[in-house]
């Protein structure tokens, strides 16, 4: 009994002896908040956060709006110019602006926009403090996609990994022939995306190895995307039509490199690929959602996969439709 007290009195605080590059990278692996809260743990904790290069912001996590608004706003304002290797943003809480013309002095489009301008000033911050790593889920509101994503962002000379949806749009991109000068992963999530947008987007790729796009189309426009990508080795894209959709949509993408595709494939969208003798290996998904319903919209696999040296059909589309054009 005395021996037990004994050692529990002797207890000794080993995380705190860490060094300090340890404890920072144990702190890097969690959300933001709870990392500055470490700081009443003891001296040695105090504002220990401050070196972590990883930030990551989830409004759910806050009570109310006000208290997440000012959170990531004096975070980033305490840190300084202190560089910023990842820098993570999820708005994902429903805001119902629509539920009156007026809330207190100020309409409902001036508080959406204030809260949108204040977004894109937490990532101009985030692009000024060059990060490496960016990952931003912005979906506020259901009826409408209009977050501006910043011009900054695409002459971002730091930026490697980027990571951004569902509810984005592009306006005016900057005077540069140099987008994206080092983005080497792009993750893509859309909903119902405009086809100004989607063009703006994929212009031109000079380093990109990985590309990701998922989501669904529909409800707007037909989409008319070009994709270029010269040093492109990895493509996916899941993208799934709405079923009150009837536009074309048409994906060409030029990427000389390719080797591994993984793809799923609607009656609705249309794929041509330029990947000369490159591509080793893919992988198709085959939707033939609404065939019966629309038999003149035949599904067929992308141009230009036909030098294919491994190629794995999925889904029981052979048997449900007779409309797979090989």
């Amino acid at each position: 009994m005395d021996s037990m007290s004994e050692s529990q009195g002797t207890t000794e605080d080993r995380l705190s002896a860490l060094p300090d590059e340890v404890l920072c990278h144990i702190l890097s692996f969690l959300p933001t908040k709870f990392a500055v809260m470490t700081t009443v743990l003891s001296k040695r904790w105090k504002n220990k956060w401050t070196a972590v290069s990883n930030l990551d912001f989830m409004d759910e996590a806050f009570h109310r709006d006000v208290e997440f608004k000012r959170f990531v706003s004096w975070v980033l304002d305490f840190r300084g110019l202190s560089n910023i290797q990842k820098f993570k943003l999820e708005c994902s809480r429903y805001y119902n602006f629509q539920r009156s013309p007026y809330i207190g002095m100020f309409t409902v489009d001036h508080r959406r926009d204030k809260y949108l301008s204040l977004i894109r000033r937490w990532i101009r911050t985030a692009i000024g403090r060059n990060v490496i790593e960016l990952d931003l889920y912005i979906e506020l509101f259901s009826e409408r996609n209009d977050f501006v994503l910043p011009k900054s962002l695409f002459v971002c000379k730091t930026l490697e990994v980027l990571k951004i949806g569902p509810n984005f749009i592009i306006s005016d991109l900057p005077q540069s022939v140099n987008f994206f000068p080092s983005l080497k992963f792009l993750d893509v999530s859309v909903h119902h995306p405009d086809n100004g947008s989607m063009q703006k987007l994929f212009p031109h790729f000079p380093l990109l190895e990985d590309l990701a796009i998922d989501g669904i189309l529909g409800q707007k426009e037909d989409l008319k995307v070009n994709i270029s990508a010269p040093k492109l080795k990895t493509l996916r894209i899941y993208l799934q039509v709405d079923r009150c959709d009837y536009h074309e949509h048409n994906f060409h993408i030029k990427a000389p490199n390719l080797e591994n595709l993984d793809l799923m494939q609607d009656n609705f969208i249309n794929f041509t690929l330029e990947t000369p003798n490159s591509l080793v290996k893919a992988e198709v998904d085959v939707r033939g959602r609404y065939a019966k319903e629309t038999p003149d919209h035949a599904i067929a696999l992308p141009e230009g996969i036909s030098n294919v040296k491994y190629l794995s059909l999925r889904d029981n589309t052979f048997e449900v439709c007779p409309y797979l054009v090989l």
